[in-house]
């Protein structure tokens, strides 16, 4: 049931983007869904490493882009997975590759369906000295279009 309603929950971000592109509100300029949004790096030690995003998204109005890596928590992952999800951005962050292909790297955006949550997954991060925060936003279901679509489109 974790993985439906994980998969479930994915589909609604990408669908809610979807709707609100169609009406106007936003430009949509690339949607990836797992798998086609993961990327494969080289790690430390040589190792290859594959960070494993729900979705890639950018969006834009006429002067400004969002890109986006999304996570969407369904209050299944703990602590230590999350901080691993979490050292894997960085890593790869840490290639340059994103940055490189893009001009710049996305922001990794947690989509939480509670505020307690959210203040959960942030404390996470936060607790994590090898960890840079700025990396990570942390938002709530409620948010997720104006993080990934911050272009006056609705908050639905």
């Amino acid at each position: 049931m974790p993985f439906i309603e994980h998969t479930l929950a994915v589909a609604d971000v990408a669908v809610a983007l979807i709707e609100q592109a169609n009406a106007s509100h936003f430009e949509l300029l690339d949607l990836q869904p797992e798998p086609s949004c993961w990327r494969t790096f080289t790690g430390p030690g040589g190792t290859v490493t594959s960070l494993n995003p729900d979705l890639f998204v950018v969006t834009a109005d006429p002067s400004t882009e969002t890109h986006s890596f999304v996570e969407v928590d369904c209050e299944t992952e703990h602590g230590p997975d999350i901080r691993r999800k979490c050292s894997t951005y960085q890593q790869y962050f840490h290639t340059g590759a994103e940055q490189q292909a893009r001009g710049l790297f996305p922001a990794v955006v947690w989509i939480v369906p509670t505020t307690r949550r959210a203040n959960a997954l942030q404390d996470v991060i936060r607790g994590d000295q090898t960890l840079n925060p700025s990396l990570f936003w942390v938002i709530t279901t409620e948010q997720t279009l104006g993080q990934l679509a911050p272009y006056g489109a609705s908050t639905t």
